[in-house]
């Protein structure tokens, strides 16, 4: 594999291919954009992968290569597709048929063999392929940016008390979580930072590892502004940003052992707030419109006169002139 490849869970659709942003390690590859299989294991899924980029070769040797060979050659079968056809037969002016265009090309000429979507339109709108519906926006400003991904170990109830709580953030800090324990009912929320959103963590006395770690994915999953996709598989929970973007450290602050919370990717880039990587285009600009619109709604503005008078003033409706240049002038109250 190289990068530009492409790579799925062998158990996903066509469509849920994701290009390779680097070859790591004979066994790990780094890829453009978020990837969550279907069904995945904590003991991981077999991947099946494609190749993004190719090389004419007159004796192939590597799947990479496409064959060049006479007409009368190329071998007919369901398995076999040909690319270019030379048609000047030997002629004064080289001309290829592309089959994929259906038009011939004289030398000299030059046309887009794609489908007329250029790769900078879709680096701009942050999606990694034509075929992806969900655009990496971070992308568009720093190529390549990736989610912080979390790692999360739960216990069973009984190693849990209420009002134990641990850290997380959204992308770029924009929002920090605190996650606090109520077991039984029994808890209240600690409000350990002012400005940071409480989420319930709801548990119950006899609930397993694996009974507490579904809860909790689910608590993250329904966050208000969507900001974290959560799977668990037995007591194991991995949680991604749903927009790529560096961002804070989680941290476990008091829930007990075995309760751990690891970084297992740390997230790069300029993230977003408002809108989310995978929110389509359409979506995307009405939720900006919906916080501009709310910070228009709640600005403070008014309109009043404050009159200039020789003499006689009752601030802070009039004032004495003239002003003196840097003079402090109190506005009046809205009325």
């Amino acid at each position: 594999m190289l990068a530009g490849d492409y790579i799925r869970a062998s158990a996903d659709p066509d469509s849920f291919y994701a290009e390779i942003y680097s070859v790591d390690s004979p066994t790990s590859v780094t890829i453009v954009g978020n990837y969550i299989p279907a069904s995945q294991t904590a003991s991981g899924t077999k991947s099946v992968y494609a190749l993004g980029s190719y090389s004419a070769s007159a004796s192939p040797s590597t799947q990479r290569n496409i064959y060049i060979t006479s007409r009368e050659d190329v071998p007919i079968g369901q398995n076999t597709f040909w690319l270019f056809a030379r048609e000047d037969v030997g002629g004064s002016v080289p001309t290829v048929y592309v089959h994929f265009l259906g038009q011939e090309l004289q030398y000299g000429d030059s046309n887009q063999i794609d489908d007329g979507v250029p790769k900078q339109l879709l680096q701009y709108i942050g999606s990694p392929a034509e075929s992806q519906s969900k655009p990496n926006y971070t992308s568009a400003l720093i190529p390549g940016s990736v989610p912080q991904i979390v790692s999360i170990t739960t216990g069973a109830a009984t190693t849990m008390a209420s009002n134990q709580y641990f850290i997380i953030y959204s992308s770029t800090g924009n929002r920090a979580y605190y996650i606090w324990v109520n077991k039984d009912g029994t808890g209240v929320d600690p409000m350990p930072i002012a400005s940071a959103t409480a989420l319930q963590w709801v548990v119950t006395t006899g609930d397993s590892a694996a009974t507490t770690a579904a809860t909790l994915a689910t608590l993250l999953n329904d966050t208000f502004f969507n900001d974290f996709t959560a799977t668990a598989v037995s007591k194991v929970i991995t949680v991604t940003n749903n927009s790529a973007g560096a961002t804070g450290s989680p941290a476990n602050v008091s829930v007990g052992a075995p309760f751990a919370i690891t970084v297992t990717q740390s997230g790069t880039g300029v993230g977003n707030s408002v809108i989310q990587d995978g929110d389509n285009l359409t979506l995307a600009i009405k939720l900006l419109d919906d916080a501009i619109g709310n910070i228009i709604a709640h600005q403070a503005g008014y309109d009043e006169t404050v009159t200039i008078v020789a003499s006689g003033a009752t601030p802070p409706r009039s004032l004495n002139g003239p002003i003196s240049p840097g003079t402090d002038i109190q506005l009046p109250p809205n009325s």
